[in-house]
């Protein structure tokens, strides 16, 4: 992966140590929080670290939120393949990642003067007999450029609300992503 920088804002978001260096990090979340708020952000914070695990090669930061309530991770990898051009193929790897029976909403836009997607994957229980199918839960995923490669970000399904107030601040960390060492 190349070497990237960020300019998010540190209220909100922090970048996802290794488990061995998890401690320091997370007293620094639940310093001068309310008691009421610690668990959920413990618990949080264990999520993004056992995804930081699973990315290996990506970068995973920790949207906590606490006064809201929100709490994502978002998983950031840059897989060294071509960047995506299509819209089609944006979709395949939405798909991919994240199986839904729900086609992704695509919504282009442009990030680093380059062509990008958000793509919405609706995860639902499914048809229970009869009943109507219930979303649950949705994912964004954003498929874009960086330094003439694909870029995946992708963060952790959330219920639809939480998703629509985490979009905005993804996107704004994603705007502010540079490369270092294409």
């Amino acid at each position: 992966m190349p070497e990237l920088s960020l300019s998010a804002d540190s209220r909100i978001w922090s970048a996802v140590p290794d488990r061995e260096h998890a401690l320091p990090w997370l007293n620094d979340l639940c310093e001068g929080r309310d008691e009421s708020v610690i668990r959920d952000i413990l618990t949080a914070a264990e999520l993004a670290v056992l995804t930081r695990e699973a990315a290996r090669s990506g970068s995973v930061l920790l949207l906590c939120e606490p006064d809201a309530g929100l709490y994502a991770a978002l998983t950031l990898l840059v897989p060294g393949l071509p960047a995506v051009t299509h819209e089609s193929d944006a979709v395949r790897i939405a798909l991919a990642a994240t199986p839904s029976a729900w086609e992704p909403v695509a919504v282009p836009f442009e990030l680093h003067g380059m062509p990008a997607w958000r793509l919405t994957i609706v995860i639902d229980d499914g048809p229970n007999e009869g009943a109507p199918r219930v979303i649950q839960t949705v994912r964004a995923m954003y498929i874009f450029a960086l330094g003439g490669r694909l870029a995946v970000a992708q963060m952790s399904p959330l219920p639809p609300a939480a998703s629509a107030l985490a979009m905005p601040l993804a996107e704004e960390l994603l705007a502010s992503i540079e490369v270092a060492d294409a």
